[in-house]
């Protein structure tokens, strides 16, 4: 079982790096990094998550759990001619 490791805003744990990043309005900013990727974790005041990749290969971060009925896309409207 590997420990936690303390830093100076965060803490190393195993493979991976959490540091805290900022708060502004209610909205708390994390990083979780590894030497794949970079995440920022944002959330907001409501409880919210926004993730992004901000470093590394994107093929290094792989998103489980979805449920497919949550998942909205928009319209497309193929009705209008494309002006040219």
């Amino acid at each position: 079982m590997s420990r936690a490791i303390p830093t100076q805003y965060g803490f190393k744990w195993g493979a991976c790096e959490v540091s805290r990043l900022y708060d502004h309005g209610g909205h708390v900013t994390m990083e979780l990094k590894t030497d794949a990727a970079k995440l920022s974790i944002r959330v907001t005041p409501s409880g919210q998550i926004r993730v992004e990749q901000t470093a590394g290969r994107g093929s290094a971060v792989k998103m489980e759990g979805m449920h497919a009925e949550t998942i909205t896309i928009p319209e497309v409207r193929n009705d209008r001619p494309i002006e040219v």
